[in-house]
């Protein structure tokens, strides 16, 4: 792919590459999600077996079963069905950046490739695992002030004194943890193209990747954010004005049907956008910046 910096020519090449590979992206998605389901679905009925429901019969029957052995497992199955979402949903991710590097390196992909890289799920769980941590860390300070606000709210403090401490925690939270979500945008991609490459190592090229760059990532993405959130708005004033002049049941269940699948149309088409315009923004700035330190030390 050619050189592109401009937000304008990256959102120039992400338009047909998602005319032509919106339903793949679909896929990908419905896959993961169909996943995460059969997962917790598994886990509950172990648990319902474990706390004595019959499942095999044709009308379940309750068996209360309170061994101390029954109580441990289910005090850790919830647990390790989260575990096992994270862990198998983080392979998924890197798989699902893979797919999205591969249409937009004009390959053709299909919804399977969230499952190309479900054998450095355990690494893709480490790497959702420290980013999150430093994303929190990062964030730290605000949270210190909420803390605050609360604290004096507990010992009586005055209600204007929490509200404004509340407030400013919440504008601290947010000017720090969105630099830092930019800063290691680009940490799956980088993980996802080089499956061999560390954690540690995929989140220190993702911070080399956005140096002065973050704020073009904002603003790539946030127009389809403000997009979809005002066709949002403007179905639910329809909504709104449809129920306030309509007495029929009928008219306004269809009314909210034909919305909800507006809604999730306008949110699907907005998702794959930016995980494409995300892909095209890496394969500009990453991939290029790989293959012009590759000649230099080359010629070295």
């Amino acid at each position: 792919m050619m050189p592109m910096k401009t937000n304008q020519a990256i959102r120039q090449a992400t338009k047909p590459i998602v005319k032509k590979n919106f339903w793949r992206i679909c896929g990908m998605w419905l896959l993961t999600m169909l996943v995460t389901v059969a997962i917790m679905l598994v886990v509950s009925f172990a648990m319902m077996a474990i706390i004595g429901v019959d499942m095999t019969s044709a009308n379940p029957t309750f068996t209360p079963t309170y061994s101390e052995t029954a109580v441990t497992l289910l005090t850790i199955l919830p647990l390790v069905l989260m575990l096992c979402v994270y862990v198998i949903t983080s392979g998924m991710q890197l798989g699902f950046c893979n797919g999205i590097l591969g249409m937009v390196r004009g390959e053709k992909v299909y919804a399977t490739a969230v499952f190309s890289r479900m054998g450095k799920c355990l690494k893709g769980f480490g790497l959702t695992v420290l980013m999150g941590l430093k994303v929190f860390l990062w964030a730290l300070p605000g949270f210190a002030v909420m803390l605050i606000g609360s604290f004096i709210s507990l010992n009586g403090g005055s209600e204007e004194g929490m509200s404004l401490l509340m407030w400013a925690g919440y504008v601290l939270v947010f000017a720090l943890m969105l630099p830092a979500l930019l800063r290691y945008a680009m940490s799956y991609y980088v993980m996802a193209e080089n499956p061999d490459r560390g954690i540690r190592a995929s989140i220190a090229r993702s911070k080399e990747i956005m140096q002065y760059r973050k704020w073009q990532l904002f603003k790539l993405d946030i127009p389809y954010f403000l997009i979809s959130y005002a066709v949002i708005m403007v179905l639910g004033v329809v909504v709104g004005f449809v129920s306030s002049v309509v007495d029929s049941e009928l008219v306004m269940g269809l009314t909210v049907l034909v919305t909800l699948i507006v809604m999730i149309a306008v949110m699907l088409r907005y998702m794959a956008y930016v995980q494409v315009a995300t892909g095209v923004f890496y394969d500009v700035c990453g991939t290029t910046e790989d293959q012009g330190e590759q000649g230099e030390s080359s010629e070295g």
